[in-house]
């Protein structure tokens, strides 16, 4: 009896010490129930739950992006969808400055505007979802279909303190994220992401003015970035009638260097009529809804890694790995950054919000570490805030083309204090189970033994009491102590 009472309270103290701590967090814990039961692995629960606690209002759906491809025949496990991405070195992109160096693949040329290849870890730490399940870091996950409970002056304070923050513009984005299906202040996040806060010459329609100065002078570089004007094969007349040709989303705007970006960019405008700014807005949002928001690219993070396998072309072909607007590797992560700060300072974090965060299978069992150990201040999971003052504050950067959307190449190589890495106080937050159900097993090791003792002891008491019976008929004088 003693010893069964005794192996039920110490199997209670392992319970609720980590021996087992799945069952105690989903039973004692109503958010991780709830998560379990949506179908977010263990090692999602603990982040998403602190962040539900605090917006029970929110809602997190999984995707699970492994299960759906294995309906078609396919298995994207987590290691696939790494070497798909890596496949083409120029598909992630890392911005040049030093700060960003530990994201470089080893040995990668830089291949476009002064932006090297990024490296796998790099790439493993921003397609984990794990690392960035924070208040702020989720935002990547926002479902941007959704587009209630915004009003004209949320879109206004999204794009203060930029050049082309007008009434007009807002106007014209709150109407047309409607019109389209996607939520106005993504439209207006994306906007500031690739114009900066000035604007380039496809917002203001100037594109022709500049490709021809750069032609003309074969400017190779400027600023720090990369031109590379070519020396023929173009005429003035040509080059000139590019302006009056609007494209703010800078769509289709791609190349190696700024010169063919500009004409890119310029060339698809003119070739759909965009020649009104208002026209290119529309334009782009149009193409953002139909080829993106409407194809299963519903996020940030689906924009820029393409991995649910049910986005095709209207052909039917699959689009995964290569129909991603952005090629900036942490492009997604700082659109919902930018995202959060919209919806902070807007007074927006209480609506209810639906963030789709895809699952995988054969996933590492830790979150992915950041390659910068969190000394980048735009890559790192760490939060921080951008609102300062009643407005929003970003590093923006006229360089954010179009299915590049890279942040800024000559940004601020700004480095924090030393700070613990990330991933190492996670782990060690990890093992704290692990350790006190070492401890567990122990103490239930140890109990066992103690319930067993008496009888072991009675059984030695009997022998030792049978050999001093035998040896007091040889020798009475003898005298031996019976434990």
């Amino acid at each position: 009896m003693k010893k069964c009472i005794g192996i039920v309270l110490i199997a209670g103290i392992l319970f609720f010490c980590g021996i087992f701590p799945q069952a105690a967090s989903s039973g004692g814990c109503e958010e991780c129930a709830a998560l379990e039961a949506a179908g977010f692995p263990a090692g999602y629960r603990e982040a998403l739950c602190a962040v539900q606690k605090k917006h029970p209002e929110w809602r997190f759906v999984p995707l699970s992006v492994t299960a759906l491809s294995d309906v078609r025949g396919e298995n994207y496990s987590f290691g696939y969808v790494l070497d798909q991405e890596l496949r083409t070195p120029s598909r992630n992109l890392v911005p040049s400055g030093e700060v960003y160096r530990p994201y470089r693949a080893e040995g990668g040329e830089c291949c476009d505007s002064g932006y090297f290849p990024a490296s796998r870890e790099a790439v493993a730490y921003f397609v984990d979802p794990r690392p960035h399940l924070s208040e702020k870091g989720i935002f990547q996950f926002l479902d941007l279909s959704n587009c209630a409970d915004v009003s004209v002056r949320d879109v206004e304070r999204a794009l203060e303190n930029t050049d082309y923050s007008r009434k007009e513009t807002a106007e014209a984005i709150l109407s047309l994220g409607k019109k389209h299906g996607i939520n106005p202040l993504g439209i207006a996040v994306r906007l500031r992401r690739e114009q900066g806060r000035e604007g380039n010459c496809l917002l203001w329609g100037k594109s022709g003015t500049v490709l021809w100065n750069w032609y003309q002078n074969g400017t190779q570089t400027e600023a720090g970035r990369q031109i590379l004007a070519p020396a023929e094969g173009h005429s003035e007349k040509e080059l000139l009638s590019l302006d009056g040709f609007f494209n703010p989303l800078n769509v289709a705007a791609s190349g190696t260097g700024a010169f063919r970006i500009y004409e890119a960019g310029a060339r698809y405008a003119a070739a759909r009529g965009w020649d009104s700014f208002d026209k290119g807005l529309e334009g782009g949002i149009r193409k953002i809804a139909e080829e993106y928001v409407l194809r299963f690219q519903n996020t940030p993070y689906l924009q820029k890694w393409n991995v649910d396998i049910r986005s095709c072309g209207e052909s039917g072909a699959s689009r995964n790995f290569w129909g991603q607007y952005m090629q900036n590797v942490g492009g997604a992560k700082r659109e919902g950054e930018m995202l959060y700060d919209c919806y902070l300072q807007t007074g927006l974090l209480s609506c209810p919000l639906v963030f789709c965060i895809p699952v995988y299978d054969a996933m590492p069992p830790f979150p992915s570490p950041d390659p910068a150990e969190g000394k980048c201040p735009l890559f790192s999971a760490e939060e921080r805030t951008l609102c300062q003052r009643g407005s929003l504050v970003t590093e923006d950067h006229e360089e954010n083309m179009s299915e590049k959307s890279v942040d800024a190449a000559q940004a601020p190589e700004r480095q924090i204090g030393a700070k613990e890495n990330p991933a190492q106080r996670e782990r060690e937050k990890r093992s704290v189970p692990l350790v006190l159900a070492l401890g567990g097993l122990f103490l239930l090791a140890k109990g066992f033994l103690l319930c067993k003792k008496p009888r072991f002891l009675e059984k030695k008491r009997k022998i030792l009491q049978k050999k001093v019976e035998k040896n007091q008929k040889k020798s009475p004088k003898i005298l031996i102590f019976v434990l």
